[in-house]
């Protein structure tokens, strides 16, 4: 017969958190006492509390067939779908448990947690509170309700509704004043309140002697939690072959960004641009336009139209060609950390000519703080008319590529910054041969102070063609400030 005391030892090692050391002793047990319950219990608790969340499932579900009316057994099982992000199934049984018994804190507490896991955090809000009402100072429960209000917090937060999450920021602070996430939350909104600045000078140039400077201006605010202004300055002027600018062109662009739900956002913008060049001067309007739509975690829609004059080199700029774009674009992240990003653009131009734009890429992300990607893409590019003297418009272009991507841009806390690109590829030009290709992409900055962060970037490609024979290298290279206040 089994002793209590022996059983103990292994009650004892899951309380501690030794979970694998936990499976292996009633795994041990189990080969003397196959068929006892407490033991086959306790070593699928072992394996769900680790990393074998699949195992312990299979495990429960088979115990749940042979004892079928066992509570401590389907309450192992919904906890079992829980370590499994399955809260629809876990909530099944929870809620089917809490008809016949109210007043089970365990059944509560699961159906609190099922219920925030699956982001109805404020009825989540209610069933803590009935657990705690039961067992007012039980520990897991008091951490189950503090991150039910962090959740709340934060869906809040998504849907700009600031003064309401500071109140459950605020609540959450009181019970406990350094919580880390309630500190990041209320970072993330002091960030959206923030006047954003930044100016650039970048410099671009081609092995045939297209040279342009660029400067940049921006200004973003917030006037309201549920908009964002830019206001943003270019200055281009353009050469060939000459230390000389032979053109000239300077944008003033208005955009406003629309939060209109926590999924949906609007953006509008529309401008002048002001072209220069031989002693001309001319005058056009230029706008954008995009609707993005990110439904849950998984997946992000955008639908964007653009208006705007072609702007490579000296003599694009002089023939005013102006571009509509239309483009969508698709991305997908699955659990296993795979993603796709696709769009299609087409491209209608007041020279009578069209293009189609194609593009895929599937990559691996294994972590986002740093962001790291590994990938492939594929790139198809057709014009309607071949007008090749001006501007690159193959009637067929292939491009394929393998991807390297790390970067830590956006993580707000460091003192130093960088992104690094490197990506191989070959392309084909209508007839000609796969040729061999190489895009980099690097920056490196560092946060001067809170309010101030300094950026150099680095960017060299031979993908781009400007004429059938090939051969076409281009470089671009600068400086960007940023500051908020």
């Amino acid at each position: 017969m089994l002793q209590a005391q022996k059983m103990d030892e292994g009650f004892a090692l899951i309380e501690a958190g030794e979970f694998s050391l936990a499976e292996i002793y009633f795994d041990n047990i189990l080969k003397d006492y196959p068929n006892n319950k407490t033991a086959l219990i306790c070593s699928a608790r072992a394996k769900g509390l680790s990393i074998k969340k699949e195992e312990a499932l299979s495990e429960f579900l088979i115990l749940n067939r042979a004892y079928p009316n066992d509570i401590e057994i389907q309450l192992n099982l919904a906890e079992a779908y829980l370590w499994n992000n399955n809260f629809e199934e876990a909530k099944k049984i929870y809620k089917s448990l809490l008809n016949e018994d109210p007043k089970n804190f365990t059944a509560n507490l699961g159906y609190a947690n099922a219920l925030s896991g699956s982001n109805n955090n404020y009825l989540a809000l209610e069933f803590v509170n009935r657990a705690l009402e039961i067992k007012p100072q039980n520990e897991q429960g008091l951490i189950s309700k503090k991150y039910i209000m962090i959740g709340i917090a934060f869906l809040n937060t998504k849907a700009r509704k600031y003064k309401e999450a500071h109140r459950w920021l605020d609540s959450i602070q009181i019970l406990e004043p350094n919580q880390a996430n309630a500190l990041e939350i209320k970072s993330l909104i002091e960030k959206e309140k923030e006047v954003r600045a930044e100016v650039s000078r970048h410099y671009s140039k081609d092995n045939a002697g297209n040279l342009a400077v660029v400067n940049n201006a921006k200004i973003s605010l917030g006037l309201h939690p549920r908009t964002r202004t830019n206001l943003r300055f270019i200055d281009r002027e353009t050469s060939e072959n000459s230390d000389l600018f032979e053109a000239k062109q300077q944008i003033l662009m208005l955009e406003n960004t629309f939060f209109l739900y926590p999924e949906l956002e609007l953006t509008i913008g529309s401008g002048l641009l002001s072209s220069i060049f031989d002693n001309d001067h001319s005058k056009h309007f230029v706008s954008s336009s995009t609707i993005a739509f990110k439904p849950n975690q998984k997946n992000y829609y955008r639908l964007g139209h653009s208006s705007t004059y072609m702007d490579y080199n000296t003599e694009i700029v002089k023939g005013n060609i102006r571009q509509d774009i239309l483009k969508l674009e698709y991305q997908y992240f699955s659990k296993s950390k795979l993603a796709f990003y696709g769009f299609a653009a087409y491209n209608i131009q007041n020279d009578a000519n069209h293009s189609k734009n194609l593009f895929a890429s599937v990559y691996y992300q294994p972590l986002n703080k740093p962001i790291l990607k590994i990938g492939t893409s594929l790139n198809y590019l057709n014009f309607k008319e071949n007008n090749q003297l001006l501007y690159f418009s193959p009637e067929s272009y292939y491009l394929a590529e393998i991807f390297f991507h790390i970067e830590n841009l956006n993580s707000g806390n460091s003192k130093y910054f960088y992104k690094v690109l490197i990506a191989p590829g070959k392309q084909k030009i209508e007839q000609l041969d796969w040729q061999n290709t190489i895009r980099l992409d690097l920056q490196f900055g560092r946060q001067i102070t809170k309010a101030f962060s300094l950026n150099l970037f680095y960017s060299f490609s031979n993908t781009v063609q400007i004429n059938g024979a090939g051969n076409f290298k281009f470089q671009n290279y600068g400086i960007s400030l940023k500051s908020h206040f």
